[in-house]
């Protein structure tokens, strides 16, 4: 069963890390991230949660088989490569959601003496039928390893949720074509241990929102994204 060409790309910005820290740093606008280390990680989606959601009962796309056709007919993403996540549109199905993981975590730093910077990209690209935000959804963030819970934030709504599913509404409007978000992880020195790590995002490389606190259990983290269509 062929499904149609139309889909809706998420890239791993990956060129982000072969750039100078102090590259990110003008991006950023921000004065605090010029007495950061920037922690370089080389990353791949990896990981498709067929737990959350799945094209069918079958699973026919999974994270062992992350490219092919849903037997129903159903819209899923398939890993491209390691950097590309497309969302193909179900012909005859329905469109599902898909939360896909990144391969390497992000880990709160055993002996650091600045400012510990994790961070992450992903490029929205429209195609076909989907030239227009109106009918896709995008979150980006992170998965709490130690508690299952999710830091993101949502380009269609344009809100952050914390840890608790507490919502922040921003005035940032719909999100277009070739859009860049970024998501940031920051570790205090480990000689201040009374201050909170926190997460942050960007959009083509401006902070949007207010940082989010992490009071507790913030050891480990995972990049993620969720993706979905609003064809019937």
């Amino acid at each position: 069963m062929k499904h149609r060409s139309e889909a809706f790309r998420a890239v791993q910005a990956n060129e982000l890390y072969e750039k100078k820290f102090c590259d990110l740093t003008i991006k950023l606008n921000n004065e605090i991230f010029k007495y950061v280390d920037f922690v370089q990680i080389k990353n791949k989606w990896k990981e498709i949660d067929t737990g959350y959601s799945y094209c069918c009962e079958n699973k026919c796309i999974n994270t062992n088989n992350p490219a092919g056709s849903c037997i129903k007919g159903n819209g899923f993403v398939n890993l491209i490569s390691d950097e590309n996540i497309k969302y193909i549109l179900g012909k005859g199905g329905c469109n599902r959601d898909v939360k896909v993981y990144a391969e390497n975590l992000f880990k709160k730093p055993q002996n650091c003496f600045k400012h510990c910077l994790y961070y992450f990209e992903i490029k929205c690209i429209f195609e076909g039928e989907l030239v227009n935000s109106e009918r896709i959804w995008m979150n980006i963030g992170l998965i709490n390893l130690n508690t299952n819970k999710y830091i993101f934030y949502s380009a269609k709504s344009a809100k952050i949720y914390n840890e608790k599913d507490e919502e922040f509404k921003l005035s940032t409007s719909s999100f277009n074509n070739n859009d860049i978000f970024g998501c940031g992880l920051v570790y205090h020195p480990t000689n201040k241990m009374n201050e909170f790590p926190y997460v942050f995002f960007t959009r083509d490389g401006k902070q949007i929102g207010k940082g989010m606190l992490i009071k507790e259990n913030f050891d480990s983290y995972k990049p993620c994204v969720w993706l979905n269509t609003l064809f019937n």
